[in-house]
């Protein structure tokens, strides 16, 4: 089993994600299912290391590979024995542009 490192940017993406959610006035609960639903997808992949898909461009050069949950996409890459967590954004950003 892969050991599970996320990045402090992914644990500020979920807090950004909340917050967006709660001033558009999503009720909490489903807040806490969204969030829920991104974090029991990343937990996934310690088991599942490759279960992502590699970076949809193969114009740049990258480790990257992605899930998609929902309405977001997460980043990841595999670093030996290790899958750390790097990022997550809603799809209809310009996600690209902020990872790279």
């Amino acid at each position: 089993m892969a050991k599970l490192i996320r990045s402090s940017e992914y644990f500020l993406d979920l807090q950004q994600i909340a917050t967006f959610l709660e001033e558009t006035g999503t009720p909490g609960s489903s807040i806490l299912r969204t969030i829920n639903e991104i974090e029991n997808t990343v937990q996934k992949l310690s088991e599942y290391p490759e279960l992502g898909n590699p970076f949809p461009f193969r114009i740049i050069e990258t480790t990257y590979r992605h899930l998609i949950v929902g309405k977001y996409v997460v980043f990841y890459y595999l670093e030996n024995e290790n899958v750390c967590v790097d990022r997550v954004f809603d799809t209809r950003m310009d996600y690209i542009s902020l990872l790279l």
